[in-house]
C-alpha cells in the first residue's frame, strides 16, 4: 500500500538517519528542507538535474553562504534511489525512467509501513533493507551458513554450476537468491530440462556481465556496452571490462586470489589517503560479485592510448615531457607512503587523448614496501638495479621507460651504460633525456621534481601550452 503523508515524511527521516553514510547528515536534511523536499515521495520523483542543483549552507572564515552540494554527497541520493526505488522484472535497477514515474506507480516502489521499522544491513557496500526489531541489526552471514539449502536454492545451484562449469561461490549464491528470485522461479517452473538449462545459461551470462555495486550507480548507468573493450588487453587475470559514455573507461581487474585483490586495494587506498594526484589511478570500488573478486578502477576520463605502441621515438617532445612529469608525480605519491610501484614501464602507462596529454600509471600488482623483494619485475626497465622495493628502482624504471619512449632505441644492460650513452653525445639533450639523466644520478624525489621543472621551463622549441601544468599534476607540491 502507498504510504500516508505522515509515513512518507517518517520514511524520509529514516533514510537520513540510516541510509546516508555521511559524517554530518544535518547539511543534507537542511538542504532537502530548503528545496521543499519533506517526504520520501518528493525525494523519489526528484529529477536528476534537480539533485545536481541541491545547495547547502557552508561557512568559510565566519561567512555563511549557500553553495552546491559536493557531487559525491549529492550523488548518494541517486545511489539510494537506483537501488531501492525503480527495478525491472529481474530486480535490477533501471536508469533513465524518472520522468515516467507518477503517483499511480507509487505502490510499485516496494515501500510499505514495514520499511519504517527497518534497519540497514550493509552487504558488499549495497544497502539491504530488512524489517527487524529494535535491536541492532547484525551483518547477515551467507545463506549457506544460516541454514541448509532450500529446494529453490539447491535447484538453481545445480543448473548454474552446470552453466558455469564448476561450483558456485557463496557470494554468487547469495547474489542470485537476493537479486534474481523472479528469474529463478521462471527457470524452475519449466518442466523441460533443456529449457531449464538454456535459461540457466542465460542467467549465468547475465551474472557475468552485471556488476551490483555502487560504481555502476556512480556513473549513472551510462554504459555503452558490457564486455572487453576492443583492442584492450592485459595479462591473463586482467581485462578492461566496461566503457561509459564520454569514452571513460573502467578497468575491472579479476584477481585469481582474494588476498592479492585486497593487497592491491590496500596499497591504492594508502596512496590516495589525504592526497590528490591525477596520475595515480583511484580505486572506485571493490566487489566480490559475481564470480572472482574484482577491483573497479578508473583509468582516465578520456580514451587512453597505451604508451607501449608509441615507444619508438615517434612521440612528440611535449608528450614525452608529460610522461616524465606524471611519472615523477606518481613516484612521489608512492614515495610519501613508503611504497615502491615496482613495475613502471610503457605498457603500464596511458597517454590520454586530451590537449594536456595527462599520463596515468596503472597496475599496483607489483607494489611492495621499501626493502621488500619485488613481486614481479620487467628486468629490462630495471636495468641492473637490485630487485627490491626502493625509490631508486622506481626512478630507474621511469628513466629507462622515458629513454625508450623518447628515442625508440634498445636499452643497455646497466644504468652506467645508459648514462654514458647520454653524456657521450655532443648535442644538447631534449628535456626528457635530461630528466632521464637526473633520475639516474639523484635519489631525492623532491630535488628531481624541481630539477625536472627547471629543465622543462628552460626548453626552447616546445609548445608549452601542451604541457600539463605542474600544479595540475601535483596540486600539493610545496
Amino acid at each position: 500500500m502507498p504510504l500516508t503523508k505522515s509515513q512518507s515524511a517518517q520514511a524520509l527521516e529514516h533514510i537520513l538517519k540510516y541510509v546516508f553514510d555521511l559524517d554530518d547528515k544535518d547539511f543534507l536534511r537542511e538542504s532537502l528542507q530548503h528545496h521543499g523536499i519533506t517526504n520520501i515521495y518528493e525525494l523519489i520523483i526528484m529529477k536528476r538535474e534537480d539533485v545536481d542543483k541541491l545547495t547547502y549552507v557552508d561557512e568559510d572564515n565566519g561567512v555563511k553562504q549557500r553553495v552546491p552540494i559536493p557531487w559525491g554527497k549529492g550523488q548518494i541520493i541517486n545511489v539510494f534511489r537506483d537501488y531501492l526505488i525503480y527495478k525491472d522484472e529481474t530486480g535490477e535497477p533501471v536508469d533513465g525512467k524518472w520522468t515516467e514515474i507518477d503517483k499511480d506507480d507509487f505502490d510499485q516502489f516496494r515501500i510499505d509501513p514495514s520499511y519504517l521499522k527497518a534497519r540497514i544491513l550493509a552487504k558488499d557496500g549495497i544497502p539491504v533493507f530488512r524489517p527487524v526489531d529494535n535491536s541492532p541489526a547484525p551483518i547477515t552471514p551467507s545463506l549457506q551458513q544460516q541454514q541448509p539449502p532450500q529446494p529453490q536454492q539447491a535447484g538453481i545451484t545445480d543448473l548454474l554450476e552446470e552453466a558455469k562449469g564448476g561450483p558456485l561461490t557463496d557470494s554468487e549464491i547469495d547474489y542470485v537468491l537476493a537479486n534474481h528470485s523472479r528469474y529463478i522461479d521462471e527457470i524452475l517452473g519449466k518442466t523441460d530440462q533443456r529449457e531449464r538449462s538454456r535459461l540457466a545459461s542465460r542467467l549465468w551470462l547475465r551474472l557475468c556481465v552485471r556488476i551490483k555495486t555502487q560504481t555502476r550507480l556512480a556513473v549513472r548507468g551510462q554504459y555503452l556496452f558490457n564486455g572487453p573493450v576492443p583492442g584492450a588487453f592485459g595479462r591473463a587475470e586482467t581485462e578492461v571490462q566496461f566503457a561509459v559514455r564520454g569514452s571513460s573507461l573502467f578497468c575491472a581487474k579479476t584477481m585469481l586470489e582474494t588476498g592479492d585483490l585486497q593487497r592491491e586495494h590496500m596499497i591504492a587506498t594508502r596512496i590516495h589517503s589525504n592526497q590528490t594526484c591525477p596520475t595515480v589511478m583511484p580505486v572506485l570500488d571493490m566487489i566480490d560479485l559475481p564470480g572472482e573478486p574484482r577491483r573497479i578502477t578508473m583509468i582516465t576520463p578520456y580514451y587512453p592510448i597505451p604508451l607501449a605502441p608509441l615507444a619508438n621515438g615517434n612521440l612528440h617532445e611535449e608528450g614525452c615531457v608529460n610522461v616524465a612529469l606524471c611519472g615523477l608525480a606518481t613516484i612521489k605519491a608512492f614515495h610519501r607512503k613508503g611504497i615502491c610501484h615496482g613495475d613502471i614501464k610503457p605498457e603500464n602507462m596511458m597517454l590520454t587523448a586530451r590537449s594536456d596529454n595527462v599520463v596515468v600509471t596503472i597496475d599496483f600488482g607489483s607494489a611492495v614496501e621499501y626493502g621488500e623483494s619485488l613481486v614481479s619485475v620487467t628486468p629490462q626497465f630495471g636495468l641492473n638495479c637490485p630487485q627490491e622495493g626502493s625509490l631508486k628502482y622506481d626512478l630507474t624504471c621511469l628513466a629507462s621507460s622515458l629513454y625508450v619512449i623518447c628515442t625508440g632505441e634498445k636499452l643497455p644492460e646497466t644504468s652506467k651504460q645508459l648514462l654514458e650513452k647520454l653524456v657521450g653525445g655532443n648535442r644538447m639533450l631534449p628535456p626528457t633525456l635530461q630528466i632521464v639523466m637526473i633520475c639516474l644520478q639523484l635519489n631525492d624525489i623532491d630535488s628531481i621534481w624541481e630539477s625536472a621543472k627547471v629543465c622543462i621551463e628552460a626548453a626552447d622549441g616546445m609548445d608549452h601550452s601542451l604541457i600539463v601544468r605542474h600544479d595540475t599534476v601535483w596540486p600539493k607540491v610545496t
